[in-house]
């Protein structure tokens, strides 16, 4: 069943990649891409949440800080990152021993790990979110959790910071979405 399974997804590339590839019959200023398709298989699927201090929240709440917390230079978080875990509303309930995050967002342009904020135009402030070993997954497609996976309550283990994309933070709002897919193995 595998093979048949490899076969398919081998096929499917190979013709997206010749779609992909095709010249054009049309003049014109036409676009050459590339589509990357990424997805799991796993034996199980358990009910996730955010969790925050072992509670499911609707949203990582980052908290009040000053622009004097981020220094002078460009380019830097806080230091203060809020921990946050992916998991199972009912770990006794999810089999897994490991599992493989895809996390994906709009990004600040020139930081391939900051969520972009609804305003960072007026901040210049978005959301750095990292594995909790401070690995970068955004936008990465499934990554293996690895060490930031627990084995006990099953969350994948994750930090979230302000990030300051330019030598000067301003006061406002900052708020980023980003969206995940969870594959427990």
């Amino acid at each position: 069943m595998n093979k048949k399974v490899l076969s398919a997804a081998a096929l499917l590339v190979m013709s997206v990649t010749n779609v992909a590839h095709a010249e054009s019959v049309t003049a014109g200023n036409g676009q050459r891409g590339t589509v990357n398709f990424t997805g799991a298989i796993t034996a199980q699927t358990c009910d996730t949440g955010i969790i925050v201090d072992g509670n499911d929240v609707a949203f990582v709440e980052l908290p009040v800080i000053t622009t004097s917390d981020f220094g002078t230079g460009a380019s830097e978080s806080t230091e203060t990152p809020v921990a946050f875990g992916i998991a199972p509303l009912n770990p006794d309930d999810c089999p897994a021993t490991t599992a493989a995050l895809s996390l994906t967002g709009q990004t600040v342009t020139g930081f391939s790990d900051v969520l972009t904020s609804d305003e960072i135009a007026t901040t210049n402030v978005g959301v750095q979110v990292l594995f909790d070993d401070k690995t970068p997954l955004l936008n990465k497609g499934y990554v293996d959790a690895g060490t930031n996976f627990d084995e006990v309550t099953k969350a994948v283990n994750l930090s979230a910071n302000y990030f300051k994309t330019t030598e000067d933070a301003k006061a406002g709002l900052v708020t980023s979405v980003a969206s995940y897919q969870i594959a427990y193995l």
